[in-house]
């Protein structure tokens, strides 16, 4: 599907995305979040279609986001390799059970869970180090993937990406510094999008044009949100990714 544009509103698009790039990158999210209500208020999309053109800009970021981070060596290629393994079902349980109960109870969980994993990063004393990862909880690995995986499905329910997930999983759960779990996050989302994008482009969801569009801002964008994480003290990042999921947490139940 093609969608006209004239070269103003490219540019206009283009800027958003590298807007956005920044953000997605800095906190090892998707973008998502803030990518659907542009494509519904400012392009004037429905639903369907904004869901599925973000999604192809959503793993341009991620992609980008993590050459960026693998650069830096912060990228934790097993584990995010594990996440993916339940994040994927996850998602795909969540289009599901939607049919089956009423988004309102999922919107309250997954608020109330966001708010209280902001909360508990923001008290977490531990700042995290610059250096490799020390001392990761492996035996908690089976409730991290747990975890990752209600996670998955509860968001995947509302319509939102698991990055906001991710990142509380790893460093609240598992012990993994700030900086490596933002950079992980990125490599989780470049799986779990890939099979999205398919899937939205097989049934005609996708303005490809737009998508690739976006996601060439949003790619510039997320080089630049990586080095700006990466100057960023671990508390700084932390109490950062803290105020954002309560601004997910609010958007969620205004929806």
């Amino acid at each position: 599907m093609m969608w006209m544009m004239s070269v103003l509103e490219c540019v206009f698009v283009a800027l958003f995305g590298v807007l956005t790039g920044i953000v997605a990158a800095f906190f090892g999210i998707g973008g998502g979040v803030l990518i659907v209500p542009f494509l519904i208020l400012c392009v004037g999309l429905d639903e369907r279609l904004a869901a599925g053109t973000s999604m192809l800009a959503v793993l341009i970021t991620s992609v980008s986001s993590t050459i960026a981070y693998e650069r830096q060596r912060r990228v934790v290629n097993k584990l995010a390799l594990l996440l993916a393994c339940a994040s994927i079902p996850g998602g795909l349980l969540g289009a599901l059970v939607t049919s089956v109960a009423p988004r309102l109870y999922f919107k309250v969980i997954l608020s109330s869970v966001l708010v209280l994993a902001a909360v508990k990063m923001i008290r977490k004393r531990r700042s995290g180090s610059s250096g490799a990862p020390r001392g990761l909880r492996m035996r908690r690995i089976p409730l991290a993937l747990l975890c990752t995986f209600l996670g998955a499905t509860i968001a995947s329910s509302v319509g939102i990406g698991g990055g906001v997930i991710n990142v509380p999983v790893m460093t609240l759960v598992l012990g993994l510094p700030i900086h490596y779990a933002v950079a992980t996050s990125c490599f989780v989302i470049v799986m779990t999008s890939s099979a999205s994008v398919a899937g939205h482009v097989i049934l005609g969801h996708t303005l490809v044009d737009l998508g690739l569009l976006l996601g060439c801002g949003t790619a510039l964008g997320a080089q630049v949100g990586a080095r700006l994480a990466r100057r960023t003290p671990p508390r700084i990042l932390r109490l950062a990714f803290a105020c954002l999921l309560v601004v997910v947490a609010v958007r969620i139940l205004l929806r």
